[in-house]
């Protein structure tokens, strides 16, 4: 059965899922990293993200936490609308005003992200079966930053350099794992040749 994604818990979850699904695609962070976002690691005016150890989050890397993360200009106000409404509920539904996540559990607890839940609310199976949806088998959190920066390195003409510095990578080898075959990217980007 569809359900209707225009009211209630249903829109709020919905809202929350897309605006995830919106910072991985957009920023290729990690999906711990997106996760384990607090509202005080975003600075929306600046146009980054602060990725930062928190309590139940270790960094994968020392890198990981050194650079602040570019929003590209769509992902803002994607963000805007979600932190408007992270806090939603009912009057009477009893929520953690100490909340900091970015990404919060249905109670809003201060406690922790939304990391967990029943089985197909949890982070990866609601984007599974979006993703399904969608005519995307085979989906996983790791998609949306393979997807980044091969996109980075094809359509989008940065180069491996960028793509290091945005997806924090220790060194340039690491990226051969995360590119796979665009060809419509690298004929969008030749497209841009002109003299």
């Amino acid at each position: 059965a569809q359900r209707d994604e225009s009211t209630g818990w249903t829109k709020w979850r919905a809202g929350r899922l897309y605006a995830l699904t919106s910072v991985l695609v957009y920023t290729g962070v990690r999906a711990s990293e997106a996760l384990y976002l607090q509202v005080s690691d975003l600075d929306l005016k600046g146009g980054f993200l602060y990725v930062r150890e928190h309590e139940g989050h270790r960094l994968k890397t020392l890198a990981a936490g050194q650079s602040p993360v570019p929003l590209a200009p769509a992902l803002i106000p994607i963000l805007e609308e979600w932190l408007a409404h992270r806090m939603d509920a009912p009057p009477d539904f009893k929520t953690d005003a100490n909340c900091p996540w970015v990404f919060p559990n249905i109670s809003r607890s201060a406690k922790a992200p939304w990391v967990q839940g029943s089985t197909g609310q949890r982070p990866l199976d609601r984007l599974k079966a979006v993703a399904s949806q969608a005519g995307v088998e085979g989906f996983t959190l790791l998609s949306c930053r393979h997807s980044v920066v091969t996109h980075l390195k094809t359509s989008w003409g940065a180069g491996e350099g960028f793509a290091k510095l945005m997806c924090r990578h220790t060194n340039l080898s690491t990226q051969k794992h995360y590119t796979h075959s665009d060809l419509d990217g690298l004929r969008e980007g030749a497209s841009r040749i002109e003299y």
